[in-house]
């Protein structure tokens, strides 16, 4: 089987499928990371879209860790330096969600779980927030997030823990448990 890291070295080689089995494997994960740190699916889309970009011109060598841990810090930074720029224009946006087309009540039903559960997640502590987005919307293994942070896998789990606990008891205040 080949490697994430494999498939990089040839779509920098200029092999489209190499590039088109990345983008697929990972780009909805960034995605969904992105869009609840920054709030927005559309900026979301342009930070995964340029995590890709900064695959193909960054020309290290990264074969020892996680592709995915790699390209997931790359999104993680792009979008935590977007919130940034935008916090200092003064803008604000709320996240949008994807649209589900099952049904259109389903799909309202979803989208308004999805605004309530994005709310609450953006209540919690900065490092709290940061280790359940990685987790949960970026799919990222604690060894791979242990990496993505900076931090050792014990402080992973602890946060993960205690960033659920925060969110059951925020959700139970609202009224949504």
């Amino acid at each position: 089987m080949i490697s994430d890291w494999e498939y990089l070295g040839r779509a920098r080689n200029g092999e489209e499928e190499a590039w088109r089995l990345l983008f697929e494997r990972h780009y909805g994960a960034l995605v969904r990371m992105s869009a609840l740190i920054i709030g927005s699916i559309d900026t979301a889309k342009d930070i995964a879209q340029e995590a890709f970009t900064c695959l193909l011109h960054d020309r290290n060598e990264h074969h020892g860790g996680s592709f995915r841990a790699y390209v997931s810090t790359i999104a993680f930074r792009l979008a935590l330096k977007e919130k940034a720029r935008v916090r200092r224009i003064g803008q604000s946006g709320h996240p949008e969600s994807a649209d589900d087309s099952y049904s259109p009540l389903h799909s309202v039903m979803q989208r308004e779980e999805q605004r309530h559960l994005v709310r609450v997640i953006h209540m919690l502590p900065d490092q709290y927030r940061e280790t359940i987005v990685l987790r949960f919307y970026g799919e990222l293994s604690y060894e791979e997030m242990a990496e993505t942070l900076g931090v050792p896998v014990g402080t992973v789990k602890s946060r993960i823990f205690y960033a659920v606990k925060e969110c059951r008891k925020l959700m139970k205040k609202r009224g949504m448990l």
